[in-house]
């Protein structure tokens, strides 16, 4: 388990909670990175 996933569930996150947020966080950076990619 990361440091950062452990650290929700110890200020009382459950675990889905946990992934979902971190799954929500991976596709926002996902859709801004294939935003800003130039293409030639």
């Amino acid at each position: 388990m990361a440091p950062l996933h452990h650290h929700c569930e110890l200020i009382g996150w459950s675990e889905p909670k946990v992934i979902s947020r971190f799954l929500i966080a991976a596709v926002v950076f996902a859709c801004f990175s294939l935003a800003t990619l130039k293409l030639r």
